[in-house]
């Protein structure tokens, strides 16, 4: 798994655990607020990759999005 990849399964399970009263963007500056991102360039990019690969729709996951995000659960839970 590459870098890449890993960022956008983190991206995905971040956003299946956020609140409610939480947006998209909102998690997006949560992750970049812990240094996860090296910059906010590579974090528009992680989610718009998301968001063009259609595993997020409006301030939501889709459900392949959530289907993945529960993947990437299981899979850091070894």
């Amino acid at each position: 798994m590459n870098d890449f990849d890993l960022l956008k399964k983190v991206s995905l399970l971040a956003i299946l655990k956020k609140k409610d009263s939480e947006t998209i963007n909102d998690v997006m500056e949560t992750l970049m607020d812990t240094n996860m991102f090296l910059s906010r360039d590579e974090a528009e990019k992680v989610f718009r990759e998301l968001r063009d690969n259609n595993y997020i729709v409006g301030d939501s996951l889709s459900m392949i999005g959530l289907l993945e995000a529960k993947k990437a659960e299981e899979e850091f839970k070894q």
